[in-house]
């Protein structure tokens, strides 16, 4: 196989060769060999955090990774490595997985993109040649010293702790979907597959337990509330909505990607972003995936306990219900149809929201921020003056959206809010004076 241009460049270079007597460890893997041969190469890098984390996007473009429940979980482990990686150099937050140590003056631009590279090799390894080239992009700024080569080294480190932490996770675990019946049960959508029953079991990143963490419930079919809200989203979720105006329809398709692409553009793409030091931008991006990642967690556990029906089930089949303020629509669909094939307390987006409202307003220091939010696919772009402003955005879209009860979102957002509050806590802490 031929290799990459930018390995030819560098096979003979004097450099590589006092890296490798340097290192002396026995023979290299592939990985190491590779990272080791692009440390040759020259310069210096700036952004590598959110570089990185485009790259991640891209990986999981690439790759077909659907769900936001597999997306979350690649950026928490993508940034906790990068974190743990360029921490161990500045030494200013408790580490996330490993305590690493790091000699005087390594290269953090290094560290952190060996780190990404490495998680992201193990987990897309057909996407190879692509993460070769954004390797290479990443180092080719680098100047060649050995704090460059002690760098790869320790973001190698890094990312191979985090691997073997969320290799036995659970996310793979196949159990049986069981069904619920009767009024108020959610009804999987024809001809698909339930998503995600096993992730309520899945290993948390910084919880202790899910199970500490507990949902009210959405409200009884027989309640007032319940009626309250089954008629509104009957009425401005429609699909063809009479009530629902153009920009409430705006706001329901903006909110329709995956929330861990959405956040993260929307986070790599803030300029208050660029003025922060690499191990700050590395600790917010491992701290609002960490969340919301484990926000999901604790929400899909809830959702296959619940089973609570979507509004199209419910309106469809409000004659059951035993509530004499709702009434049936046996045709009724929403703006969304046919909607997620999960149930639908709580809801996803409204609980990785919650706990990135939470992780940036701690972040940037207040909660009134100029935000860019973005449906590139449908190029739709909105602006928010603040996080509250912003999460209180996604409760009305997928409300306006026909796929959630109010209330569900409102638990969901605080729940998130909740899980950040606990991750701040007890995660990447700064380190006392």
């Amino acid at each position: 196989m031929q290799r990459p241009f930018y390995l030819e460049a560098i096979m003979g270079s004097a450099f590589l060769s006092r890296i490798l007597v340097q290192k002396g460890r026995g023979p290299l893997t592939r990985s190491v060999l590779l990272i080791t041969l692009l440390a040759a190469l020259p310069g210096a890098h700036a952004d590598v955090v959110p570089d990185w984390n485009l790259t991640t996007a891209q990986m999981l473009r690439a790759a077909k990774a659907g769900t936001g429940l597999s997306q979350s979980r690649v950026h928490a482990m993508v940034h906790g490595a990068m974190f743990d990686a360029v921490n161990a150099i500045e030494r200013r937050y408790h580490s996330y997985a490993e305590d690493l140590k790091a000699a005087p003056g390594t290269s953090q631009d290094a560290a952190a993109a060996a780190a990404a590279y490495t998680v992201l090799a193990e987990l897309y390894p057909l996407q190879q040649a692509t993460l070769d080239a954004a390797l290479a992009a990443s180092l080719a700024k680098v100047q060649d010293s050995p704090a460059k080569a002690d760098g790869l080294a320790l973001g190698k480190a890094a990312a191979e702790k985090m691997l073997a932490l969320r290799r036995n996770d659970r996310m793979s675990e196949k159990i049986p979907y069981a069904p619920k019946t009767g009024p108020g049960a959610w009804q999987l959508p024809a001809n698909a597959d339930p998503v995600g029953p096993q992730w309520g079991l899945v290993e948390p990143f910084a919880l202790k337990s899910a199970r500490d963490f507990r949902f009210p419930g959405p409200p009884p079919l027989t309640n007032a509330r319940y009626a309250r809200e089954f008629n509104e989203v009957k009425v401005v979720g429609a699909k063809h909505s009479t009530q629902r105006t153009a920009e409430q329809t705006a706001i329901a398709v903006l909110w329709e990607p995956t929330s861990p692409l959405t956040y993260n553009a929307m986070l790599r793409e803030m300029p208050e972003l660029k003025q922060r030091s690499v191990a700050d931008q590395a600790r917010v991006f491992a701290l609002m995936n960490i969340a919301g990642s484990d926000a999901l967690i604790v929400g899909w556990g809830a959702k296959y306990a619940i089973q609570h029906w979507r509004p199209e089930t419910a309106i469809r089949n409000a004659d059951s219900d035993g509530n004499d303020a709702t009434s049936a629509d046996p045709a009724w669909e929403g703006l969304r149809s046919p909607p997620p094939a999960h149930p639908e307390y709580p809801s996803g987006h409204a609980l990785f929201t919650g706990a990135v409202e939470v992780v940036l307003r701690d972040f940037f220091g207040t909660d009134q921020m100029n935000i860019t939010v973005s449906n590139p696919d449908e190029k739709i772009t909105r602006k928010f003056e603040s996080f509250s402003q912003m999460a209180k955005s996604v409760e009305d879209a997928r409300v306006w959206a026909g796929i959630h009860f109010r209330s569900t979102d409102i638990d969901s957002s605080e729940m998130g809010r909740l899980i950040a509050e606990y991750v701040l806590k007890n995660c990447m802490r700064p380190i006392a004076n």
